[in-house]
C-alpha cells in the first residue's frame, strides 16, 4: 500500500509533500543504555513499566505520475473552458510534483496519439507540459480511459501516486480502475462544467458533436432537459460508484471553481 501524504503545506507557500523521503514509524522495542533518549517512546513506557525506545525506517520515494486525458468534449465551458481548466490543474500538479525527490513523469494520451515524459524534476518540465497540454487540439479527439490505464501500467515499475485529469464523459460501465488502484494511489481530478450537468437551454439550436464533428439541430423544451439531466447524473453516479470500489479518490473540479482548492480537497481523501 502506498504510503499517503498531504499535496500541499496549507499553512505554507503549498510546497509539495508529494514523494516525501523521511522517518517513519516502525516499531517500538526495548531501550538500550546506547540509545538516544530522545526517541524515548514515554506512553508505552508508562503502559509496560519498562523503558521503550521508537525505532524508525527510512521511508522511500513515491514517483508522481500525471495522466492528462485529451478528448473533444474538453472543448466546452464559458467564459473558461474545460480544457483551460484542465491544463490549469496539470501545471498545479506539475510545479508541486517537480519538488520531489524523484520528480513526476506524465502520459498524454488520446486515441490519436500517446506522448510520454519520463520523470524529470526540473522546473522547466512543468512549463514543458503546460505548453504541451495547451497545444493540444481537444476537437476531433477521444480517450479510451482503459486504454490509457493499461499503457500507463506497462510502464510503471514501481508503486506510484498517479494523477487522472480528464472529464472522463466516456466512462463506460465495464471500466475497471483496478487495474492501477491496485498497485497505486490513484486521484482522479474530474474536469467539468456545471451547464453539461445541468442543461437549463430552452429552443432550437445548431450543434457539433466535439469528438465526431457530426452536425445537428436539437429542440431542447424541459422534457427533454429533464430527460437528459437525469441520464446524465445517472452515468456520473455510475462513475462515482465504480472509483469508490476500485479505490480511486476522486473530485471534481468545475470552470468556475480555483483548481487549487479542489486539489486540495482531493488529496485529502486519502
Amino acid at each position: 500500500m502506498v504510503r499517503k501524504r498531504s499535496f500541499l503545506d496549507l499553512h505554507g507557500s503549498h510546497e509539495s509533500h508529494l514523494g516525501y523521503t523521511g522517518l517513519s514509524f516502525e516499531e517500538a522495542i526495548p531501550y538500550s543504555g546506547s540509545d538516544d533518549i530522545r526517541h524515548i517512546n514515554w506512553k508505552m513506557t508508562a503502559r509496560t513499566q519498562t523503558p521503550m525506545l521508537n525505532r524508525f525506517s527510512e521511508e522511500r520515494e513515491i514517483p508522481v505520475v500525471l495522466v492528462y486525458l485529451n478528448s473533444g468534449s474538453l472543448y466546452f465551458g464559458e467564459p473558461k473552458s474545460k480544457h483551460h481548466t484542465a491544463v490549469e490543474t496539470l501545471t498545479l500538479l506539475s510545479y508541486t510534483a517537480s519538488n520531489s525527490k524523484d520528480g513526476f513523469a506524465t502520459l498524454f494520451y488520446d486515441d490519436r496519439s500517446a506522448k510520454w515524459y519520463r520523470a524529470s524534476r526540473l522546473k522547466k518540465m512543468a512549463a514543458r507540459n503546460y505548453d504541451h497540454a495547451l497545444s493540444l487540439n481537444p476537437i476531433g479527439a477521444s480517450s479510451d480511459i482503459q486504454i490509457a490505464m493499461i499503457e500507463l501500467s506497462s510502464r510503471l515499475k514501481r508503486s506510484s501516486v498517479v494523477f487522472l485529469i480528464g472529464d472522463f464523459l466516456t466512462f463506460a460501465q465495464n471500466l475497471d480502475f483496478s487495474i492501477l488502484s491496485h498497485r497505486h494511489s490513484v486521484y482522479a481530478a474530474i474536469i467539468r462544467d456545471r451547464d453539461e450537468e445541468n442543461i437549463t437551454l430552452r429552443g432550437k439550436y445548431d450543434i457539433i458533436d466535439p469528438i465526431s464533428q457530426k452536425r445537428s439541430t436539437i429542440q431542447i423544451d424541459s422534457k427533454t432537459a429533464t430527460r437528459y439531466n437525469k441520464l446524465f447524473a445517472n452515468k456520473d453516479n455510475a462513475l462515482l460508484r465504480q472509483m469508490d470500489i476500485d479505490h480511486i479518490a476522486h473530485q471534481k473540479i468545475y470552470t468556475d471553481q480555483e483548481p487549487l482548492d479542489q486539489l486540495i480537497k482531493l488529496v485529502r481523501q486519502k
